[in-house]
């Protein structure tokens, strides 16, 4: 079987990344001018964190890796635009875009080169901007584009919420990871994760449907798609540390982990149950996450991949003893 094809519009790639090893293409007819022509090489991260998440959950895919961001990582929809054009001369399936301009004078332009490689059978799937209203994020309202954005209920990659009538119509996991960038663990998430995750899931579909139209991919979406009571109630439920003794002797040694390596002041059971792990008096946050995990590991005497830990899981207590729990029994 053949590999969907994606085109990942973003900052390169880290072409020495051992996870990206012999999955993805480079194409220098897809490279902008504009930019030198510059080889794909990721010197930002970004692009390299949304193919290794689009790979993460689609193993069959081909990334085609294109740099639309200078040295300074920014970009403008005038190269959004000039690389979606390129594109509507290849044989791309999944065309994803992290990069959502705002009040774009190529809008109208935009739209029509959307519409032409929608017509063409390519599926354009494009994060909302973090920052603006839905309204002000180009290309991710057109009707030919599958909007993406995160979802605060939606904890796990597998699992999202398709809304047709909706401007930006998917909902996915944003939630950050732990992820790799050039030998250093960092983490990765909001909505150009989302975005990845959606990608990742829309090119499974299409290994299975190699044909598929817009409006069928569409119907499958609807199908499988989430309610939003539902996934509150499964994600939000997880044993308390008090449930049992072995649970509440797992926090307590968390407790004394982060006195003794993280915190500049002595913390209690009370004052992280109110303000979670990640604080300014735990010294704990996103900038060192990893470190609280390699600790744990440690302490515990535990190997957990940090592949497969989300910072949410680090950040509260219960959820942090209920992972170290299912890594011990």
């Amino acid at each position: 079987m053949s590999k969907v094809k994606v085109a990942v519009l973003d900052t390169g790639l880290d072409i020495n990344d051992d996870d990206m090893n012999g999955n993805y293409v480079y194409d220098s007819n897809f490279q902008l001018e504009d930019l030198g022509g510059r080889e794909i090489n990721d010197i930002n991260g970004h692009g390299t964190f949304v193919s290794k998440t689009i790979l993460n959950i689609s193993k069959n895919v081909q990334i085609y890796p294109i740099n639309i961001f200078n040295d300074s990582g920014k970009t403008s929809s005038l190269n959004l635009l000039n690389t979606l054009s390129k594109l509507t001369m290849s044989d791309m399936q999944i065309i994803n875009i992290s990069a959502a301009s705002i009040n774009s004078k190529y809008e109208k332009e935009l739209e029509k080169v959307c519409n032409i490689l929608n017509s063409q059978g390519r599926f354009i799937i494009c994060s909302k901007h973090n920052r603006y209203a839905e309204k002000e994020s180009i290309p991710t309202i057109f009707e030919s584009v599958i909007g993406v954005v995160g979802n605060e209920n939606i904890y796990k990659n597998n699992q999202y919420i398709y809304k047709q009538r909706n401007k930006i119509q998917m909902y996915a996991n944003s939630k950050d990871n732990f992820i790799k960038f050039k030998d250093k663990v960092t983490h990765f998430g909001k909505n150009s994760k989302a975005c990845a995750v959606a990608t990742g899931i829309v090119a499974n579909i299409l290994k299975k449907n190699p044909d598929i139209k817009f409006n069928e991919l569409e119907e499958i979406l609807i199908q499988r798609s989430q309610n939003k009571e539902d996934l509150k109630i499964e994600n939000l439920y997880i044993p308390s540390y008090r449930s049992n003794l072995i649970r509440l002797d797992i926090a307590k040694q968390i407790m004394h982990v982060i006195n003794r390596d993280f915190s500049k002041t002595k913390i209690n059971f009370d004052f992280v149950n109110e303000y979670s792990l990640f604080n300014n008096f735990t010294c704990i946050g996103n900038y060192n996450a990893y470190d609280l995990l390699t600790t744990l590991n440690k302490e515990f005497n535990i190997d957990i991949d940090y592949k497969g830990v989300y910072l949410y899981q680090l950040e509260d207590l219960t959820r942090a003893v209920d992972l170290i729990y299912e890594n011990l029994i």
